[in-house]
C-alpha cells in the first residue's frame, strides 16, 4: 500500500473546455491540484487537451498521448471527468495501473440544461460516465450530491471519497497590506466593502446580489461591491446600474493577483440561484475565508463548502433578497462578528482545506481501500 510520495501519477484532463491556461475556476483548479501533486509524488505528468490563456502554465512535467504510450503511468492515471473521454481509464488499463476519477460537476445534466445537448447524446454520455464510475478504483467527488450522483451510476460507495474543494495556501500566506491594495482599486479605506470573485455562469446568482447590494446601498451609502471575474452572463449585467451604485467590475483577475483583491474587502458573496441545484462546492468560498473575509453564501452551496453557519460564515437560502440584506447588514453593524467570522474562516481554510490536507485524505482513503481490498 504504497504512499502518494512512491507513486507515479499521471493527470488528464480531457475536457477542451477547459484549458490549462484559462481564466475559469475549473482550470485554476487544474492547475493547482497538478502542483500539489507535483510535489507529492515521486513521478508525475500532466496531459491536458488545451494550453492556451493569459495565466501561466503550472511548472510540472507535461506529457502528449504519444509520450504516454511509449513511457505509460507506472501506477495510477487520474483523470477528471469530461464528457467524452475515456482516457484515463484507456490509458490505466493499458499500463495496469490504478484508475481515479475526479467529479466536479454533473456534467450530462449541466450540459442539457446550458449546453443543448441532444437527449440521445445525454444517453449514451450516462452509460459511459456509469462504465466508468464502476470500474475507477477511487472516486473523489467535491459535493455529497455529486457523491450520490456516482453512487446512483454504480460507483462503489466503499471506494468513493466526498472530497471538497481546496486552495493553494501559499498563495495566500503573505497578503500584502490592505490598505494599499483598497488604494489601488479606488476603494476607501472605511468602506463596507462587499466582494464576487468567480465565473458569472448561470447559475450564480448576481441579479439577486446586485438588489441586495441596492437596498444595502440606501442605508449604506459608502458601501461597495467588486465583481471580479468573467463568463456567459457578464455581458447581460445591467451597466447603467452597476455605475449608479458605484459597482467597480474588473473583469478577469489573474490568479496571482486575486489573494489581495480579496483581503482588501470585508465579505466575500457567493450566492446561487434557487434552482441550481445542490452539488456545488465553490471553491471561491475557501480563497475567501482563506483571505481573511467573512463570508456570505447560499445555503445549499455553503453548506458544501464546510461553512457553519454563525461560526465559519453567514448562509442564506438562495435567491432571498431579504435575507441576503440582513446578513450583510448584520455584518455592517457588528465589526467584532465579522472579524470572529473572518478569523474563525481563515483558521478553518487552513486547517482543512489545503490541498495538502486534502492529498492526506486521498492518501489514508486509498490506504482503507487497498486493505479492504487485500483482507476481503
Amino acid at each position: 500500500m504504497n504512499p502518494l510520495a512512491s507513486l507515479d501519477l499521471t493527470y488528464v484532463c480531457a475536457d477542451r473546455g477547459i484549458s490549462l491556461r484559462g481564466t475559469k475556476g475549473a482550470a485554476n483548479h487544474v492547475r493547482e491540484l497538478a502542483s500539489a501533486l507535483a510535489a507529492r509524488t515521486r513521478r508525475f505528468r500532466l496531459c491536458v487537451a488545451r494550453d492556451d490563456g493569459p495565466e501561466p502554465a503550472p511548472d510540472v512535467a507535461r506529457a502528449t498521448l504519444a509520450e504516454l504510450a511509449a513511457d505509460p503511468p507506472a501506477d495510477v492515471v487520474l483523470e477528471r471527468w469530461s464528457l467524452g473521454s475515456d482516457l484515463g481509464v484507456a490509458l490505466a488499463d493499458a499500463a495496469g495501473a490504478e484508475f481515479w476519477l475526479e467529479i466536479d460537476a454533473p456534467l450530462v445534466d449541466e450540459a442539457l440544461a446550458h449546453r443543448g445537448l441532444a437527449a440521445g447524446d445525454a444517453e449514451r454520455e450516462r452509460a459511459l460516465f456509469a462504465r466508468l464510475a464502476r470500474r475507477a478504483d477511487l472516486l473523489l467527488a467535491v459535493s455529497p450530491a455529486l457523491v450520490d450522483h456516482a453512487i446512483a451510476h454504480g460507483a462503489p460507495r466503499r471506494r468513493t471519497l466526498l472530497l471538497p474543494n481546496a486552495f493553494a495556501s501559499e498563495r495566500f500566506c503573505d497578503l500584502p497590506p490592505r490598505a494599499a491594495t483598497r488604494q489601488r482599486h479606488g476603494l476607501r479605506d472605511d468602506a463596507f466593502t462587499l466582494v464576487f470573485a468567480g465565473g458569472f455562469r448561470p447559475w450564480h446568482d448576481l441579479p439577486t446580489l446586485i438588489a441586495g447590494f441596492a437596498r444595502l446601498r440606501e442605508e449604506a451609502p459608502d458601501a461597495r461591491l467588486v465583481l471580479a471575474g468573467e463568463g456567459p452572463t457578464r455581458a447581460g449585467l445591467d451597466r447603467a446600474a452597476l455605475a449608479a451604485l458605484e459597482v467597480r467590475d474588473l473583469g478577469h483577475v489573474p490568479a496571482r493577483e486575486l489573494p489581495a483583491l480579496l483581503a482588501a474587502a470585508d465579505v466575500g458573496v457567493s450566492p446561487n440561484r434557487a434552482d441550481a441545484g445542490d452539488w456545488f462546492c465553490p471553491l471561491k468560498i475557501r480563497e475567501y475565508q482563506a483571505a481573511g473575509l467573512a463570508v456570505v453564501a447560499s445555503a445549499d452551496a455553503g453548506a458544501n463548502a464546510a461553512v457553519v453557519d454563525g461560526t465559519t460564515g453567514l448562509l442564506v437560502p438562495p435567491g432571498d433578497v431579504d435575507a441576503l440584506v440582513r446578513a450583510l447588514r448584520r455584518l455592517r453593524d457588528d465589526p467584532a462578528l465579522l472579524w470572529r467570522i473572518a478569523a474563525a474562516g481563515r483558521a478553518d481554510a487552513f486547517a482543512r482545506a489545503t490541498y495538502e490536507r486534502q492529498l492526506d485524505r486521498i492518501d489514508a482513503f486509498r490506504g482503507a481501500v487497498l486493505a479492504q481490498g487485500t483482507s476481503s
